[in-house]
């Protein structure tokens, strides 16, 4: 049995609520991107909560960092490609 849900939250993903799922037996498994402040992560049940920060990276770098899974589910690189592209800034 699997919930799937998407939705939006101020500032930073919701992992107290998350905590709360797991404490009542549920698995949890969480991807988000926070493109307006260049971050991105994921957080799944067994304790693994990483974020990666985007805002100081060349798409390159980005494909380098950020786990292909979140950049399949957000077109993380994709999208600081066609940035670069628009500004002409690349490295």
């Amino acid at each position: 049995h699997t919930v799937i849900l998407s939705f939006s939250s101020a500032w930073s993903p919701p992992v107290e609520g998350l905590q709360q799922l797991e404490k009542q037996g549920f698995e949890v498994k969480l991807l988000y991107d926070e493109s307006g402040m260049a971050f991105c992560g994921w957080y799944v049940t067994g304790g693994m909560n990483e974020m990666f920060d985007y805002s100081s990276l060349s798409a390159e770098q980005a494909a380098e960092t950020i786990p292909d899974e979140i950049d399949d589910e957000f077109g993380i690189v994709e999208r600081l490609r066609e940035w670069e592209e628009s500004t002409g800034d690349s490295e």
